[in-house]
């Protein structure tokens, strides 16, 4: 016997096969339920997970008319099964045993209702349409055709041909199955060929028709269905009845938000031409008075209310009208809720970057001038006198330092040169602009427009979402609440044959990158892919930038993140690929090398003037491939030109003097030519003569198509030089161009620059990698230009970081009215997590999510810690290690091996494909302090470091430079992460660790070793990565934001062959807790180095854990 939560077995109605059976159950209320279980075979694993999150879910707290009710569903970890909870119909359904007109219709009706939601497909046979003891109809097992295929279930009798040959069950397969239900009925009445024929094409093609070809059936009318019937009473019931016969023709209706002060129902009513209101009476009927003629509330009623599909009478009903309205009433408070939520949430996402722009504004250089002259040594420079006594002077010589310009009235003024404290004067030189320009008297201020530039930008997306003014409007509400998020059209995917489809070779192999790519680029307009690390999140964008490119040559992408190394990252992988891309990016990340030069040739300054190049010298090309064949011809080709650069607009004598003395030094051939030329005319009729009209044609052409492409940028005034005119609108030569592209790469701030203002970007798609890393303005940025959305990140990683600056949280605060707001909790939540739980959660959107869940990056044990510690809360979707049985990965642990021959060379882990557990190379070290002489941190929490730790890794790197003496010898030698949590322990080990000192990690002029933060660190990868836990003291104490197992996740994450953990384990194990108010309930870095002190993993040093 098979135990369900909360219900209780009484015994099992059906058995289908080993594996799926229907059991009767009883919840703790005594009422009856059924219950069907479906065991899990390991080969249908992801089928089963697509068909519960594709066509279960979706079902769930979703009732639709002639449908089983779904009560819940689950997967049952423990017996691996699935199981869906039921409405019980045994004792009030039965199979249809009369097969007649009204209970056809009514069938074709549920379907037709489906099939607006774009659901076909059903297993559809005597088993599964039921007729109730009433005549309703009910369809059972909706949404698990596939199921009952992959295990052989389905009764063959009623599959069209195409199913039986194994296609994707399409609307003319259910047409097929119904009409074979049907046949003996139908084949009376009217040609059975319209449902049964061989060709799909000869079928009827939709429900509507079979509705009316079954209403021309010759059967009593009184089967037809009958719609709940509501009582009315009138306030002048004589006059009522023509009102009464058009509220049975068609009638519309709104709800009051609240109730009355007797706390009836009220609202108001619409017909044709007819409105009034209406109150529900406690006695069970609709009172209504209607108004004397208004034709603005019909309108206003038809408009924002929703039709009444009820039967209207004066006789006294049974149906509930009391139940009904308070549902509809809590329906419309929940909507009310999740308005306001709407409200508030763009509010709470506005007010971060509005107070951080304020902050740096009021924070900036500003003071108040009474004067300003040029100075006497340079008319270039400009002096003023400040009237601010209070001033900083100190502040002044940084902004001097910083090269920092100052402003006034928007206009850039320039640079400090020098500033006298006494005076009270400060020089700006080289004057950007002239000084009757500049007021008499005004302020002065320091430019921060570059510094604030960002936030206005996340501002200005608030703006738009909360006025829906943004390329697809559906998506604000999708965003700010995704509760809100309508039901959507059930899109029919063939996972199977995609999988011949796919461009990139190692997305064979692995499901859940193709799931993720098919259903990206058809699950609209919100999809989300959670990758945790090595999970192959750049190859499955590029995939789908592919697919989509292959789908459509006319589309636009944006590639966008938070960080330029993300953006760059999947831009690289196209660089080889026939996909037209350019780099959008701010100069000032050129100028600080946060580009890939591997990318430097597809710049947005760069990529058209690339293209100028190669038009000109293909023209170029092709004038002397025609033209300049013979050697005479090419000496007169390039006089012609150098006749072309000579002034033509000075007078006949000049012009002609001028030209005189350049034939001096030609050529024989060319003074001969023209030694007897007497005007300019003579000049040009020889040109003629000897290179031919069609050739001066030609080059005249060339000459102002030149000068055309090499003005695309330039700018005459305010109006960009080349324009190009299509008849109906004008556009520049760079924005013509960009049009032709199909994929961009920004960051999602730099998108919105004004330098793009004239391009007006739409993207097809926008698809954001690393979202969960982004403050919700900062994603809302990008998505303004989105017509679909692929947010890509991981909330198990780095979250957005939080403003640091107490000023800054101190406005938040009083602008919110919230002194007790938590920051961490309401700021420091990507919008991308935001999402994914939402959607989780919400059994309709489920299907709107995939997670990566194989990674390929870390050698097999420490990819099954971070799995174990950090992906194992939902047994559906576990962080797997790759399948070592594959031919592609027999060579797995091979390739991740790290080379040394350490003192515990294995370790045990359980093997995510088959089950059992297997011994896998060690791959994590624990380097502990806890015996050396002072193993504690400093203790400054503001800038916290330790010197027994660095000098620990300084002893760690020593050993491995001794032990990897040929590393510079391999093709690709090991790299070095060295990763602290701390800034002030960064600093530290940056002073006292000289890379280049370690030779065997010294490819000149690079350094193979790195140090830096977690979260520079997020995004890369490294051989080797030494982790510094800095945090430790002599007695008890909080371990502080370690806590945050993203951080450990991350850190951890980052090793590709071997991870080196280095702190006091002492302390880790015995004297360290997490805060009591901390957000994470778990002391998970607690956990893992227990784990390795149990595997042997712990020594005092690295030199102890290898053998000599």
């Amino acid at each position: 016997m098979i135990h369900f939560k909360n219900y209780e077995t009484l015994e099992l109605i059906k058995s289908y096969n080993k594996n799926i059976n229907l059991w009767l159950l009883e919840d703790n209320n005594g009422n009856d339920f059924e219950g069907l279980t479906i065991k899990v075979k390991e080969e249908f694993k992801n089928i089963l997970k697509r068909a519960f999150n594709n066509e279960i879910a979706p079902f769930y707290k979703n009732d639709v008319q002639g449908v089983q009710k779904i009560i819940e569903y689950d997967y049952d970890s423990v017996n691996n099964q699935y199981y869906i909870i039921y409405e019980n119909t045994q004792e009030t359904f039965a199979p249809v045993e009369n097969y007649n007109k009204e209970n056809l219709l009514s069938f074709v009706k549920t379907l037709n209702a489906l099939k607006n939601s774009n659901r076909y497909g059903f297993y559809i046979s005597p088993e599964t349409f039921l007729v109730g003891d009433n005549k309703n109809t009910l369809i059972k097992y909706v949404g698990l055709f596939e199921i009952f295929k992959v295990y052989n279930l389905l009764n063959e009798d009623y599959l069209s041909p195409e199913v039986l040959s194994n296609k994707l069950p399409r609307l003319q397969d259910d047409i097929y199955a119904l009409g074979k239900l049907y046949q003996s009925y139908l084949s009376l009445n009217t040609d059975i060929s319209k449902f049964l024929s061989e060709k799909k094409e000869d079928r009827i093609r939709k429900y509507a028709d079979i509705i009316k070809v079954v209403k021309t059936f010759q059967e009593d009318e009184s089967e037809q269905i009958a719609r709940d019937t509501i009582q009315i009473i009138a306030k002048e019931q004589e006059s009522f009845k023509p009102i009464l016969d058009e509220m049975n023709q068609e009638c519309y209706w709104l709800l009051d938000p609240e109730k009355s002060n007797k706390g009836d129902f009220t609202g108001e009513f619409a017909t044709n031409n007819y409105a009034g209101r209406y109150f529900v009476d406690h006695s069970n009927y609709l009172f209504v008075m209607p108004y004397q003629q208004n034709n603005g509330s019909i309108i206003k009623i038809k408009t924002k209310g929703e039709r009444a599909n009820f039967h209207f009478s004066e006789l006294s009903s049974s149906f509930n009208i009391l139940d009904y309205f308070e549902e509809k009433f809590d329906e419309k408070n929940v909507l009310a809720e999740l308005h306001t939520q709407h409200h508030n949430a763009l509010k709470k996402w506005k007010v971060l970057p509005k107070n951080e722009k304020k902050f740096i504004e009021e924070q900036a250089f500003k003071s108040k001038y009474s004067k300003r002259e040029l100075t006497k040594s340079n008319n270039q420079n400009i002096r003023f006198v400040l009237n601010d006594e209070s001033i900083d002077w100190q502040f002044i010589k940084k902004l001097k330092n910083e090269n920092v310009i100052l402003s006034i009235n928007d206009d850039e003024i320039g640079k400090i040169q020098t500033y006298d404290s006494k005076e009270n004067t400060l020089i700006v030189k080289d004057a950007l602009i002239e000084i009757d320009e500049i007021p008499e008297k005004g302020e002065i201020i320091q430019d921060v427009s570059q510094e604030t530039s960002q936030y206005t930008k996340q501002e200005k997306a608030c703006e738009q979402f909360k006025a829906r003014d943004i390329l697809n409007p559906e998506i604000a509400s999708i965003l700010a609440t995704p509760e809100q998020m309508p039901v959507s059209n059930r899109v029919v995917l063939d996972y199977e044959s995609f999988i011949e489809k796919v461009k990139s070779p190692y997305l064979k192999n692995d499901e859940s990158q193709r799931d993720a790519v098919l259903e990206a680029i058809n699950k609209k307009p919100v999809y989300l892919i959670q990758g945790p690390p090595g999970t192959g999140k750049t190859t499955v964008i590029v995939e789908i930038i592919e697919q989509l490119v292959q789908q459509n040559t006319n589309v636009k992408i944006l590639i966008t993140s938070q960080s330029n190394l993300a953006v760059d990252n999947v831009l690289e992988k196209l660089v080889s690929k026939d996909i037209l891309f350019m780099r959008l990016v701010s100069d000032l990340a050129v100028e600080n090398d946060n580009v890939s030069p591997e990318i430097a040739d597809h710049l947005f300054n760069t990529k058209l003037q690339q293209w100028v190049n190669n038009t000109q010298n293909n023209s170029n090309q092709y004038v002397n491939n025609n033209f300049g064949d013979k050697s005479k011809n090419k000496v007169l080709i390039d006089f012609y030109a150098a006749y072309n650069r000579l002034d033509h607009t000075k007078r006949e004598k000049q012009f002609l003097n001028t030209f005189l003395n350049d034939l001096r030094f030609r050529s024989r051939y060319i003074k001969n030519l023209f030694e007897n030329v007497k005007s300019k005319k003579d000049i040009d009729a020889i040109f003629s003569n000897e290179l031919g009209e069609q050739y001066l044609e030609l080059i005249k052409i060339q000459k102002d198509w030149f000068s055309f492409i090499s003005n695309a940028t330039s700018i005459e005034g305010k109006k960009k030089k080349s324009m190009l005119n299509n008849g109906s609108t004008e556009i520049d030569l760079h924005t013509a161009f960009c049009k032709t592209i199909n994929v961009f790469g920004a960051t999602c701030i730099h998108i919105a620059s004004s330098k793009y203002s004239d391009i007006d970007f739409k993207f097809d798609y926008v698809i954001m990698d690393e979202s969960s890393k982004a403050s919700p303005a900062e994603t809302l940025v990008p998505v303004t230009m989105a017509k679909n959305l692929i947010l890509i990140g991981d909330h198990k990683q780095l979250p957005p970081v939080v403003t640091r600056e107490e000023a800054i949280k101190d406005k938040i605060k009083k602008e919110l009215d919230d002194n007790g707001l938590d920051f961490n909790k309401e700021f420091g939540v990507s919008l991308f997590e935001t999402l994914i739980n939402a959607f989780q959660n919400t059994d309709r959107l489920k299907s709107y999510t995939k997670m990566l869940d194989i990674q390929y990056r870390m050698p097999r044990q420490l990819g099954y810690l971070i799995s174990k510690h950090f992906y194992s809360d939902n047994p559906e979707s576990v962080l797997k290690n790759p399948d070592v049985r594959l031919e592609t990965l027999k060579n797995y642990d091979v390739d991740k091996f790290h080379q040394l021959n350490l003192k515990v060379p294995n370790v045990t882990i359980l093997d995510s494909f088959t089950k059992a557990m297997v011994k896998v190379p060690s791959s994590i070290l624990f380097i502990s302090t806890s015996n050396k002489q002072n193993p504690q941190d400093n203790g400054n929490a503001k800038n916290r470091n330790n010197d027994c730790n660095v000098s620990t890794i300084q002893s760690v790197l020593k050993t491995l430079n001794k032990q990897y003496q040929s590393n510079l010898e391999q093709e690709n030698p090991f790299t070095i992460g060295v990763i602290a949590g701390y800034r002030g322990q960064v600093t530290l080990l940056k002073e006292k660790i000289n890379t280049k000192s370690y030779s065997n990690f010294y490819n000149k002029p690079n350094s193979l070793i790195e140090i830096n933060t977690v979260d520079k660190f997020q995004g890369a990868e490294r051989d080797i990565i030494i982790y510094d836990i800095v945090k430790s003291s002599r007695g008890k104490d909080t371990i502080g934001f370690l806590d945050d197992y993203r951080r450990i996740n991350v850190a951890f994450s980052r090793a590709k062959r071997l991870l080196i953990i280095v702190g006091d384990s002492e302390f880790i194990l015995k004297r360290a807790k997490l805060h009591p108010k901390s957000d994470f309930k778990e002391f998970k870095l607690k956990d893992i180095v227990q784990e390795l002190s149990q595997q042997n993993l712990v020594f005092n040093t690295l030199k102890e854990a290898i053998n000599d």
